[in-house]
């Protein structure tokens, strides 16, 4: 390690920590500024301007939003690994390809998605309990840019412009932040969204400018459906199931919120933005895992060691994080007369910081398994969302057995948790069961 008068130099740092922690650690910097503003909005901005009849909507609106751009997101998660692919192997002329044909499919897509909200807006709204105005439009347009950034995203992490994906996440919460200020006075749900829109369109212009300078006339097209058909179907079915059901899974979960009182609907959406504190510091790492774990793969290399550290990394700070908020929280919202209606609910802080967590967690397996062509974890995956929804969608349809109407804030959390905690602990085993047939094989981790 190299040694620059008597302190560790940059060079000696990266080396030291290698590519996975480095590039998480530069994103970690970055983002944590950003979170300085995008916590301010979320506990201090959003709950003055939206009222508490309406703050409790902004969650199930959110995951409307996410189910309405479904079928882009479902393509673009292929696109993203066979980007990495063919970058890992400096096949650009494929990599612009592949670029040039997402783009156009999310722009037919988008008018499929224009068509879906048109229809179940209005539904949405009545059962979520707000007026419509010009929202039900800025919603749609919302999930619409909201899932086309994924490709720039996704293009920026298969290539590893780390630094340019830092720029974007340095400049995107003070942009957030204005568009906020500007326009939550107005309307505080509209402009919620409008806040929510405005960071992704400068992702979308930085990375647009990035790519072309990457990929303008130096680069060519060069055909790759042929080679790739299998593989991008092999991605691609699974994908639509899990997409399918893990996104109406997520939106059945958000409207059995909003289905409680509005003061109850509220509190979630305000403790949850303290919640995820650890996913902020653990975030990072999943944005990087991916690429240098499918590199990894590809070049026949370790994997499992890194998953197990990140996994480790993971579990540990959520689980500190959520005795921290547990014990704390009551003291923490009695700081501020925002928070001071919401005090009786902090006992959930601590059930709602694991859920993140263990979420968090198995985001991280699941990525480490699609990063290296494995799908066996939507064997359970699938059939537990699955399971979940239907239960949801029968209590909503049979009020005299389930108590619908009755539910309260804390027996909710702990039916989610227990739909949390079942996946990562199926992951758990099938880990085991594997790294068990490895050393009987007489492999090892240094194997992949």
């Amino acid at each position: 390690m190299k040694i620059t008068k008597g302190k560790l130099s940059l060079s000696g740092i990266k080396e030291k920590l290698g590519p996975l922690w480095w590039y998480a650690l530069i994103i970690f910097i970055v983002q944590r500024l950003g979170d300085v503003l995008n916590a301010a909005a979320g506990v201090w901005l959003i709950p003055k301007y939206v009222p508490i009849e309406e703050l409790g909507a902004l969650e199930p609106l959110t995951k409307v939003g996410a189910m309405l751009g479904l079928p882009l997101a479902i393509v673009v998660a292929p696109y993203i690994k066979l980007l990495n692919t063919h970058a890992t192997r400096g096949e650009f002329g494929k990599v612009k390809s592949l670029l040039r044909d997402a783009l156009a499919f999310c722009t037919v897509a988008s008018v499929l998605t224009i068509t879906a909200g048109a229809i179940m807006m209005p539904r949405i709204f009545t059962f979520v309990r707000v007026e419509n105005g010009r929202l039900a439009l800025l919603i749609i347009a919302t999930s619409i840019i909201g899932t086309v950034t994924p490709i720039f995203n996704g293009s920026l992490q298969a290539l590893k412009r780390f630094r340019t994906y830092s720029a974007i996440s340095l400049l995107a919460a003070p942009i957030r932040f204005v568009t906020l200020l500007i326009a939550l006075p107005f309307r505080g749900l509209t402009g919620y969204f409008a806040g929510q829109a405005s960071g992704s369109l400068l992702t979308i212009g930085i990375a647009s400018v990035d790519l072309i300078r990457r990929f303008g006339r130096k680069i060519k097209c060069e055909p790759y459906w042929k080679e790739d058909k299998n593989k991008f179907l092999l991605f691609l079915i699974p994908g639509i199931l899990s997409g399918t059901t893990g996104t109406v899974r997520a939106t059945l979960e958000m409207m059995m919120i909003r289905s409680l009182p509005d003061i109850e609907s509220a509190a979630f959406y305000l403790l949850t933005r303290f919640s995820e504190i650890a996913t902020y510091i653990v975030s990072p790492l999943i944005f990087v895992l991916f690429p240098i774990i499918s590199e990894r793969h590809e070049l026949g290399k370790n994997t499992h060691r890194m998953l197990f550290q990140t996994l480790a990394f993971t579990l540990g700070i959520g689980g500190i994080t959520a005795i921290g908020l547990a014990v704390s929280g009551s003291k923490l919202f009695s700081l501020s007369a925002t928070w001071q209606p919401y005090i009786p609910y902090t006992g959930q802080m601590g059930i709602l910081t694991l859920m993140a967590t263990i979420r968090l967690a198995m985001a991280c397996f699941t990525t480490h398994e699609i990063a290296c062509w494995r799908f066996k974890f939507f064997r359970y995956t699938i059939p537990i969302a699955i399971i979940e929804s239907a239960i949801i969608y029968i209590a909503f349809h049979y009020p005299e057995h389930s108590g619908y109407g009755n539910w309260q804030l804390k027996n909710v959390l702990l039916f989610f948790f227990a739909f949390t905690i079942l996946p990562l602990s199926l992951a758990f085993i099938q880990l085991s069961r594997r790294l068990l047939q490895r050393k009987k094989n007489g492999s090892s981790l240094e194997s992949g």
